[in-house]
């Protein structure tokens, strides 16, 4: 009759082999969730004594380690949330800033393991997870911007540009007519208003604003909004445009198939075995701009038979289901393009209904 291998956990804690004379311990099983034992699965025979094959006993295992694993994570510990967006108009007051990175989210494919060991990679057919296009000759106007990307004020909150120009004008005692709108634009720190300068445009569709994207001169710049709405002055601008997009049939293909669970980084929680084994595969995408960053996201497939239990076991001790929140983002992108769309319907064409693009994510998904 086969027995229970030595360093397995269906042993009583500190037996050795010759437990297994008393074997079945009926109480073996108790901290073990049906969808992981899988008894109904078992024999006759094994049913009667509880007693587990090969791949059970491996299952009870990766349970048991899961859990140890999971008991380890400081439930008190300050938990910093996926998005860590705040108010205002500088850079850290759009969605997610602090997770969309290049390093992460310009990725098709995802590392992980498989049930017994062996490395695998997930591959999305709808490519990167974030797009991006340029534009080089971008016509708005002034007032159009409605955030800003650097500045050595990002640490004072502003509810507007306008706002924040108002502080600036009140500071340096700045006219408000032409005369004072001109000497804002024209500074040689303001160089969006140059032909020859770096300054350029930035827009997340998932944020919806415009956000100017300056080496310096942002306060002139803020002034200068600030003047030109107070006199009712037109201003236009002409500048390259950089356009990002929450790639929505990437996004939808893996929130079908996964579960994203965040790891914040203080958990440093990466029992990948024990997950593979229960699920049969795991994949992780590491968060963050650092690169050694412990900030995870654990990919865990829907329609796994341990699924339930899993998620259940690994939210109770403070991962984050963030697929609501993802899901969120594509609602507000697609609200934004079609509020945008009405004021300049060229650049809000998404890169995937583009000409050439859309066959060819019609020939990936047939295939």
């Amino acid at each position: 009759m086969p027995v229970p291998r030595k360093n397995s956990t269906c042993f009583p804690i500190g037996e050795t082999q010759t437990a297994v004379r008393d074997w079945p311990d009926r109480s073996c099983l108790e901290d073990v969730p049906q969808a992981i034992a899988k008894v109904e699965s078992w024999p006759t025979w094994r049913r009667l004594l509880l007693l587990p094959d090969t791949s059970a006993f491996e299952r009870i295992d990766g349970w048991r380690g899961l859990v140890q694993a999971a008991a380890l994570i400081d439930t008190h510990a300050e938990k910093l949330p996926f998005d860590r967006c705040q108010n205002g108009i500088f850079w850290r007051s759009r969605p997610c800033w602090n997770q969309f990175t290049k390093c992460a989210w310009n990725k098709r494919e995802f590392e992980g393991l498989i049930a017994g060991g062996r490395k695998t990679v997930l591959r999305n057919p709808f490519g990167p997870l974030v797009l991006e296009s340029r534009m080089d000759e971008f016509a708005c106007d002034i007032l159009d911007v409605e955030g800003i990307a650097d500045s050595s004020s990002s640490d004072v909150f502003f509810d507007s540009v306008a706002s924040f120009g108002q502080r600036y004008c009140s500071s340096v005692r700045a006219e408000m007519n032409e005369h004072g709108l001109q000497q804002m634009l024209h500074h040689r720190d303001v160089g969006i208003t140059d032909p020859a300068g770096n300054d350029s445009l930035d827009l997340w569709f998932w944020d919806g604003r415009l956000f100017l994207c300056s080496e310096a001169g942002s306060r002139r710049f803020a002034a200068a909004a600030f003047i030109a709405e107070v006199i009712e002055q037109p201003v236009p601008l002409k500048a390259p445009l950089t356009m990002r997009w929450l790639n929505a049939p990437a996004w939808n293909w893996l929130l079908s198939r996964y579960c994203l669970l965040h790891v914040p980084a203080h958990a440093r929680f990466t029992p990948k075995q024990c997950l593979a084994t229960l699920l049969g595969q795991v994949f992780t995408l590491r968060l963050g701009s650092r690169p050694l960053s412990e900030e995870n996201l654990f990919l865990i497939p829907k329609n796994a038979a341990a699924f339930s239990p899993v998620v259940q076991l690994l939210e109770g001790r403070g991962l984050t289901d963030i697929n609501r929140e993802i899901y969120g983002l594509l609602r507000r992108q697609e609200a934004n393009r079609r509020k945008l769309s009405r004021r300049w319907p060229s650049i809000c064409v998404p890169p995937w209904l583009e000409k050439g693009t859309a066959e060819k994510l019609v020939a990936v998904k047939v295939r």
